[in-house]
Parts: structure tokens; sequence; C-alpha cells
């Protein structure tokens, strides 16, 4: 599986929340705590919002502690929101159009969990998918089809029901085929204004996911170079920093949402 984040908030140096913390998204692709797998080195992705509405995106095959590019830029990039990812490849080759996040018109999207038994279950998935978006498919991930099943149930103009449509349709497929194994989802999506995330599984735990607003969520408990600006939320697939109480962790089958307002959770409404 995957390991991600996202920074809302006052406009920050990438490098800040991305490489600097002590067990910031860098040290996680070698040494991730909270999955199967620890390393995950087939590819990365950052998108990040400036003055234009519409995402900047960097993403590679290469393991993030092995691009020179993003070392030496994400210091330079000051933004008040970006996405970050690193893959562990369950479905789709190991390329550039595999690597989260993706991105249509303003929007960006990354994933953590799959969907089992893609293969079998793609073509169908794929026959929901709006004609004018279909286009659009650029890689051979079950996380882009879910992006796109997204859109297609409305999720420009209503991101709760766009992506609970697509968890529906998701769900519906995997039943009809017959596969037990559960379809897991930790998911986010943003509009460059506010930012949707959910934690799922059909049944078992989901992939894990977390939230922080507090000041030490970079720190260590003997160790605090930076301070989480005031204002500014972190989501994460697991906590950056050691400071326990810093972090929140997000419920099953919940969805959270980060805007102007803070950061607020309920129930995943699929009925």
């Amino acid at each position: 599986m995957c390991r991600w984040l996202v920074y809302q908030g006052p406009p920050i140096a990438m490098s800040t929340i991305l490489l600097d913390p002590g067990h910031s998204l860098l040290h996680q692709s070698l040494g991730a705590k909270e999955i199967e797998w620890p390393t995950n080195g087939d590819g990365f992705g950052i998108g990040w919002y400036s003055d234009n509405e519409i995402p900047g995106r960097l993403r590679d095959v290469l393991p993030i502690w092995n691009d020179e590019n993003l070392l030496s830029i994400a210091p330079r990039i000051n933004t008040p929101l970006f996405f970050a990812h690193i893959r562990k490849a369950t479905e789709g080759g190991i390329q550039r159009t595999n690597c989260h996040p993706f991105a249509h018109g303003r929007w960006l999207f990354q994933h953590n969990g799959g969907i089992p038994e893609f293969d079998r279950l793609k073509q169908r998935l794929y026959s929901m998918i709006a004609p004018e978006l279909f286009g659009e498919l650029g890689g051979s991930t079950d996380s882009e089809c879910m992006f796109l099943l997204a859109l297609t149930h409305g999720m420009e103009s209503d991101p709760e029901k766009g992506l609970s449509g697509m968890i529906r349709d998701v769900e519906r497929v995997r039943t009809e085929a017959g596969v037990e194994d559960p379809f897991t989802c930790t998911v986010c999506t943003s509009d460059g204004q506010r930012t949707w995330a959910v934690r799922y599984a059909s049944h078992d735990e989901p992939r894990t996911l977390y939230y922080s607003t507090h000041r030490d969520a970079l720190c260590d408990f003997d160790h605090c170079s930076t301070v989480l600006p005031a204002g500014a939320a972190v989501i994460a697939s697991e906590p950056l920093g050691s400071v326990g109480d810093a972090w929140t962790r997000v419920e099953p089958s919940s969805m959270l949402m980060l805007g102007p307002d803070g950061v607020t959770t309920k129930p995943l409404a699929l009925d």
C-alpha cells in the first residue's frame, strides 16, 4: 500500500512538512510504521496550489529519497495547500501516469488502499465512468478509476456525494462478482479551498488515517525544530511526529472536511 499527507493552512515551505519532521513522508518511504510493507519506493508525487487555481504537479517513478529535483525544489515551494504521496505499487505498473496525486481541473485526488481483484472488476467499473471523463484515463491503477468514478457522481459540485457514489459503485461491483476481500479506501480530494478525506473498508479495519492542528504535530518527544503554524492542519496516513496527543485518529467509515473553519468529521453516508 501507500502513504500520503495533505497540508492546508498559512503558506509554508513544502519541505517543512514533507521532509523535515522526524517521521516525515521521506522517512516513511523507508520505514513506515503502520503498514504491512514499510518501504514505499515505487514512485512519488506532489501537487500544490498557488495563485493559480489549477494545481501544479510533480510525479516520478523514482523513490522519493532518490529524487534530487524534489529535494531541491521542496524548500523553495511556498504553498497554502499541498498533497504528497509515496507509492507501493499494488495495481498498475511502475510508471509516471500511475503516480498520485491525480488531477482534473482544479481538483487533486490521492488514495491508499485498493479494489480487490481489480483486474477482474475493472471492465465493469470503467464502463461506469462518464464518457466525457473516460478520455482522461492515463494510467492503469484502481485509484485513478476511483477518481473518475467520483467525478462521474458529481464530486465537483458535491464532494460528499461524489465520494460516496464512487464507494457504492465499487461495493456493488465487488459484491455482485462474489469478491470476499474488502475494498479499502483511505482517500482525499481538494479543490484548492477545502479538502475532504474518507477512511473506509468493506469490513475489517481500514487503512490508517490521522489529522492534527496541534502546534507539536511535527515534533518528537525529545526534539522540536518546527511547530505547526496557527490555523494549519495536516492529514496523514500516520503521524509525522511522536507526540502522541498531537494527533487524532480518524474513525472508520468517517468523512473529514478541512476548510477555513477548521476540521470537522462525521459518519460516512452511503445510503
